[in-house]
Order: C-alpha cells, then structure tokens, then sequence
C-alpha cells in the first residue's frame, strides 16, 4: 500500500509539472488604441492582443471596427477570420498560419514587409482556407513549408508573386480561382495546383502553349475529365476543367441519336 500511495503522488506532481497550452478564443479587433499597430493590446475586444504564437487564438476582422491599414510586424498566428472587405494588414511577416477565412464583397490583403514573405504555413498539418463568394484574398509574398493547402469557398486567392517553399506542397482547389501576376503558381519545382471541382481555375500572366506545358505536371486534373486553356486577355491565361454536359443532357443528345439511326434505317427499308 505504501509503495501504491508513493507512486500515485509522484503521478500527480508530473501532470502538474506539464506545460499547458491556453484556451484558443476569438480576439476582436477595435482600432480603440489608435495606432494601427496588431501587437497593441488595447486595439482589441478585452484588451489582450492574440498570442503571438501558432497553436492557440484567431484574430478576427469585422465590421464592427473601420477597416484600416494594419501593420502587424512579425507574429505567430494561428488562424486569421475576415468577417467582412477592405481589410489590409501590412508591413510584416505572419508564421505559423492554420486556418484562413476571408468574407464579404470586396479584397482583404496581406502585404509582406520590406523583406521576407506575407506569411508562412508552417504547421503540423494540411490547413484548409475559405475564401468567400465575391471575395479576393490578396498576399503579396507566400511561403509554404511543405503543406497542402485546401481552397474553398467560391472566391478568388490573388498572389503578388510565385509561392517559394520546399517538400511536397502544393493547392486543392475545390471552388476557388487563384490568380497570379506571374507565369506559374509555386516557384518551387515540387509545387502543384489540383483542380477538383467545374468551378476551379487558374488564371496565369503567360501564354497558351506554357500554360499548356505545365498540365500533368504543374497543374493537375482532379476531375479526370481533362483541362483546357482560355486567353482571357491582359496578358492572362485560364486553365479550368473540361466543362461536360449535365446528365439531361446528355439523355437529350442520345436520344436524338438514337432517333436519327431509327429514322436512318427506316428511311432505308423502304428505298428496298
């Protein structure tokens, strides 16, 4: 009994010995400090600026607060919320990002410091991020830390510059179009951007024949009903999923087939 009690306390003192990790909450931003500046608490609901590290708190963006300009320096950050447009955080270097969302009629932007990337993804898993319908999410600098990153929600990921990493990285596209003022997506030879679903495209500063070239092997067919490439002027290429005809369609046109075969054949019977 007595060795059971012994062993029982020193059990107790190695969980409480455990570092523990904060409850992840939503932090609000209210502009009340006046400064403009992330890391001031006193620019958020509760007066407590989120942590400045990647496993613990969103920082939220509504309309509840003028949109502004927000420098935000070099910080952790584990999941950003933009409830609504006309958002712009500048000047500095977000690590560690999770989770994205990016709402409302209109272009929030990320835009990198003077040197460095906008941001990183740099976590223990594939994040997903949700861009919504209407919206534009821009990021003028984007590093990816052998990650894929899964795009949803019917709007469009609009990049300052090819994403630079390194490993297996790459974009999903479920219902998003990502657009880029260059000639292909990922500078990194590794990078792919997957095409899942008719309402997903890329749109690339380039042209036909070396949008082309990179089908198979830098952007990928998902839907496995092949890809093809539109000059949508400016300078820009669209490389989008083989639109195929709806199931009614379809019957309609087999239908008429059979129709045509029918009245071929009988239109031979009685020339016999």
């Amino acid at each position: 009994m007595p060795n059971k009690l012994i062993n029982l306390a020193a059990l107790a003192v190695f969980a409480v010995s455990l570092p523990t990790t904060a409850s992840a909450v939503n932090i609000v931003w209210n502009g009340l400090a006046g400064d403009d500046l992330y890391a001031t608490d006193g620019n958020w609901v509760g007066g407590v600026a989120p942590s400045n590290n990647d496993y613990a708190d969103t920082a939220v963006f509504n309309s509840t607060a003028t949109p502004s300009e927000i420098t935000y320096g070099s910080r952790k950050v584990a999941h950003l919320l933009f409830e609504t447009a006309g958002w712009t955080l500048s000047g500095g270097h977000f690590n560690g990002l999770g989770s994205f969302e990016s709402h409302g009629a209109g272009t929030n932007s990320i835009i990198q410091g003077a040197s460095g990337s906008a941001f990183t993804v740099n976590q223990n898993y594939n994040p997903t991020w949700t861009i919504g319908d209407g919206n534009t999410l821009f990021v003028s600098g984007y590093y990816q830390n052998s990650k894929i990153v899964t795009l949803t929600g019917g709007g469009t990921l609009s990049l300052g510059s090819a994403v630079s990493g390194f490993g297996s990285l790459g974009f999903i596209l479920e219902d998003v179009t990502v657009r880029t003022s260059v000639s292909q997506i990922f500078s990194a030879s590794g990078g792919t951007t997957t095409l899942t679903n008719i309402a997903s495209a890329v749109q690339l500063q380039t042209t036909i024949a070396a949008a082309e070239a990179m089908i198979g092997s830098k952007i990928l067919d998902g839907l496995g009903n092949g890809l093809e490439v539109t000059d949508i002027g400016g300078g820009y290429v669209e490389v989008s999923p083989t639109s195929i005809p709806e199931p009614s369609m379809i019957a309609l046109m087999f239908g008429v087939t059979v129709l045509g075969v029918t009245l071929t054949r009988r239109r031979l019977s009685c020339r016999r």
